[in-house]
């Protein structure tokens, strides 16, 4: 039997979680639900007959009728599990078709559960019936509009040649969940099959940059480049996703590393071709003065390039194709030739205090680790300390004129050559370990150093100095997991762990925990949010260290609040989710440098659930991304790091929804113990404070630590109480 791929969000969703079946607020936590736990945990273990045995009880007893559906639904979970395992396929026929009889019994009494409807349509897809399927699926997106539902019906219509039905799920997927990377390759494949223009695959790539999606978005660039439109029109369009495309090849590290991978473009390719001529003769070439143009050139309402830039950038990227094709010394001449093509620009940038591109240093880092990976093309590095010594000069006149971006730049990139070249042991300031320590120290703070702290670490071992090796390797771990990288956060702290000295210093303990925790959020149940004090007590033992900086806790414990409230929603806990969203978002407030654009979409999602549990008065606008540096009267503002841009990401929101988070977890912690009272809020704008009072009588007063004051007084929230 032909089985159906999942899509890996679909089958983390449904087949690793059970769902209840009611739609609608949970039962009391009883020894239903106990049972009801152990019978999944059975399911996860395998343990068929222990699970058949609990469930057989669970018929027995003396239940209200309300309880029918769930137990139907984890019989035909049941089934469904023992069948996804079973080798022999007359047994895996006969498990399904049970399933499916079980659900479709199940979803007769409770029609609008979606999860339902969802594995009724695994199972028709499984047995090749894509129409019966794509019906159910109709059906559960009706009842909830979720990603995992939209791009579920997008492979269901691709898998049966719907293709323009299977773009407009893909599509309402991306826009609903811009992070989900696969949804991107699946949609790329829909591209090639449909009439797409131009402009929408150009519209398409820009949404994919802004969340990092380089690597599809410059893929896409390539299809969009080999079409021969007949249309004048529609072939400028591809003249402009051209410029565009090695624009992303130039200046996008993703779309770098990713690009000999996903790329097959022959050799007589026009855009190779140009780019050889110009590189080999270009006093002869009658378009170099365009390619060498220092002026913005505006492609688009979102995209403005300079010329000189895409050309070095692409430049750069047939450089790297040479040497992956063995071509070593003519691809290092091409890095050259790139490097001194914008050297002269970044060199006036620096002498006179302004902004030195990001092309340049890009150049210079290629350049300077091709020379010392490849010392066979440079005999006693002679050609490096060149480069090496010229960067130290820009480094000298990038201080004597006081420009505190170029100079961080210049210890970035010549403390990573010399690292490539392993040089730790000369005089200063040639060596690695004094221009990554600089590089580190002059980062701005929105700069994830953790990169470069590895680097540093490497250097402090090649010297014996394990202690500051160790040091440095903690805080490179803090970095990764501010940038949700947990893998290699613990390969960072299994390094540390190999290198002789304490075992037991704090940062690592805490680093340890911290990791295990958040791997461990995606498997949690729902027995996990029983009692929501339990699971924030826990969070706070987490992040209550200080052996690393403080503002490290403050973002971790946001971001494992977040995850969890955001597990919470999968394991239809809603209750749970609004108090730990809510926790989330007051954290937040505590801080003004995010670890990641991750964050934001975090951010996004408190804020949804913040208005949804608590109408009230003068509703914001939605957030958006800006990279002004100003500060708007009444707005709370964040910075993160962002690909591509040393100044990273601004997200700004109405103080009054920070405000309402304040409010409601003050209520939430009080509605325990006084649920008959209801609080009036009063926002005091003279004093700055917020004053709960209830029923007339004079509560809490909780200070507001926000950048200004809502200007409304006596605002009544109606809360939506989440008791614990």
């Amino acid at each position: 039997m032909k089985r159906y791929l999942l899509s890996p969000m679909v089958a983390f969703t449904l087949l690793l979680t059970c769902k209840p079946a009611l739609h609608g607020q949970h039962s009391k936590r009883n020894d239903f639900d106990s049972t009801m736990n152990v019978i999944k945990m059975s399911i996860a273990r395998q343990e068929w007959k222990l699970a058949e045995s609990a469930i057989q009880n669970l018929e027995r007893a003396s239940l209200p009728k309300s309880k029918a559906p769930e137990i139907l639904f984890i019989r035909g979970y049941l089934y469904q599990r023992e069948a996804s395992v079973e080798t022999d396929s007359v047994k895996e026929q006969e498990l399904m078709a049970r399933a499916l009889s079980t659900y479709l019994r199940a979803s007769d009494l409770a029609p609008r559960n979606g999860s339902l409807h969802q594995n009724i349509a695994i199972l028709y897809a499984q047995q090749n019936k894509t129409t019966d399927a794509i019906a159910r699926m109709q059906l559960a997106y009706r009842q909830e509009k979720l990603p995992a539902y939209s791009s579920f019906l997008g492979d269901l219509y691709m898998q049966a040649g719907q293709y323009d039905s299977a773009r407009r799920f893909y599509e309402q997927t991306i826009k609903d969940d811009p992070f989900n990377e696969p949804v991107y390759d699946r949609l790329q494949y829909v591209y090639r099959r449909v009439n797409v223009s131009p402009d929408d695959v150009l519209t398409l790539c820009n949404e994919m940059c802004k969340t990092g999606h380089t690597r599809v978005a410059a893929t896409m660039m390539a299809d969009l480049v080999r079409r021969n439109y007949k249309d004048e029109a529609q072939q400028k369009q591809v003249e402009r996703a051209f410029v565009w495309w090695v624009n992303l090849l130039g200046r996008r590290q993703a779309a770098n590393k990713h690009f000999t991978k996903v790329f097959d473009i022959p050799w007589d390719h026009p855009a190779y071709q140009e780019l050889l001529e110009v590189w080999r003769n270009p006093e002869r070439y009658p378009r170099m003065d365009w390619w060498l143009r220092d002026v913005p050139l505006k492609l688009s309402n979102d995209l403005t390039v300079i010329p000189i830039e895409v050309f070095v950038g692409a430049l750069q990227e047939l450089g790297g194709q040479l040497i992956e094709k063995d071509s070593i010394a003519v691809g290092v001449d091409v890095y050259l030739r790139a490097f001194e093509i914008i050297a002269g620009r970044n060199e006036d940038a620096v002498s006179t205090n302004r902004e030195s591109p990001d092309i340049f240093f890009e150049a210079a880092n290629n350049l300077g680790v091709a020379y010392a990976r490849y010392p066979s093309i440079d005999p006693g590095g002679i050609r490096f300390n060149s480069l090496a010594n010229r960067l130290l000069f820009g480094k000298g006149e990038a201080y004597r004129s006081n420009n505190r971006k170029a100079i961080a730049k210049f210890h970035t990139t010549l403390g990573v050559i010399y690292a490539t070249k392993k040089e730790w042991d000369q005089p200063n300031p040639a060596n690695g370990i004094f221009q990554l320590e600089r590089a580190i120290a002059c980062a701005p703070e929105t700069q994830n150093t953790a990169s470069l702290k590895v680097l540093l670490a490497g250097g402090y071992l090649k010297k014996q100095n394990f202690d500051a090796a160790r040091n440095m390797l903690l805080l490179a771990a803090g970095d990764f997991l501010n940038d949700d990288n947990l893998s290699t956060a613990s390969h960072a702290l299994a390094r540390y762990d190999s290198i002789q000295g304490d075992k037991h210093a704090a940062g690592f303990r805490d680093l340890s925990k911290i990791i295990a925790f958040r791997n461990q959020i995606p498997r949690l149940t729902s027995a996990s949010f029983q009692d929501v004090d339990k699971l924030n007590d826990a969070i706070d033992s987490l992040t209550q260290g200080s052996a690393l900086p403080a503002n490290f806790y403050k973002i971790q414990r946001f971001k494992i609040l977040s995850d969890c409230g955001t597990r919470a929603i999968k394991v239809d806990d809603s209750d749970a989710a609004t108090v730990l969203h809510i926790k989330a978002l007051k954290q937040a407030s505590e801080v003004d440098n995010m670890g990641n654009l991750n964050d934001f979409n975090r951010l996004n999602q408190q804020q949804k659930t913040i208005k949804e549990s608590i109408p009230f008065e003068g509703r914001s606008r939605p957030e958006t991304i800006k990279r002004s540096q100003s500060s708007l009267q009444g707005v709370k503002t964040w910075q993160a790091p962002a690909p591509g841009n040393d100044r990273g990401e601004q997200l700004q929101m109405k103080t009054d929804v920070l405000v309402a988070a304040q409010v409601a977890d003050v209520i939430n912690e009080q509605a325990a113990t006084s649920p008959e009272q209801k609080p009036q809020v009063v926002i005091n704008q003279t004093e700055n404070t917020v004053e709960i009072r209830h029923n007339a009588t004079p509560g809490k007063t909780l200070k507001r630590e926000l950048e200004k004051p809502v200007k409304k007084t006596g605002m009544d929230i109606q809360y939506k109480r989440t008791p614990h």
